[in-house]
């Protein structure tokens, strides 16, 4: 027997679904080898990174050359403190968060007001002295008002 076409219409509602991958949440990979891959983010810090080195290494040679083996010691130990810091904080996550993000959120929270206060905008103004002559304060004058109609009301 032969197969009846699908009509118009059914062929209309039945929508094949696709998913295209976005990788949203990852970023970019500026450079990749051997399966790791650097960000620019990553290389940014990796730049600064080996400036500071090579500034601490540069300018400390001269001074500690003259202290001998001890001093071949500390200018090793100068330059690399710097460097495994940074090379920390470019690859370091802690809650999915990189260190220089918890740096920003650790210095707003240092700086915010750590006590409230509430107070309402009425003791604001009654805190300010008043003429004899001065107009009544709004609640005054609502007061004033339900008076008035306590006597009217029956």
């Amino acid at each position: 027997m032969l197969e009846q076409q699908p009509s118009y219409q059914e062929r209309r509602t039945t929508l094949v679904r696709y998913q295209i991958p976005t990788h949203l949440n990852v970023p970019d990979k500026i450079l990749s080898a051997w399966g790791f891959g650097i960000t620019v983010r990553q290389l940014l810090v990796l730049l600064i990174a080996w400036s500071a080195v090579a500034n601490t290494w540069v300018r400390t040679a001269a001074v500690l050359a003259m202290l001998g083996t001890p001093g071949a010691v500390l200018h090793f130990v100068a330059t690399a403190i710097p460097g495994f810091i940074l090379l920390v904080v470019a690859f370091k996550q802690v809650a999915g968060r990189y260190l220089e993000v918890w740096l920003l959120v650790l210095l707003r929270y240092w700086l915010q007001p750590k006590v409230y206060l509430w107070r309402p905008v009425r003791v604001a103004a009654e805190a300010v002295p008043r003429d004899e002559e001065a107009e009544p304060l709004a609640d005054e004058a609502w007061g004033e008002q339900d008076a008035a109609l306590d006597l009217w009301w029956p």
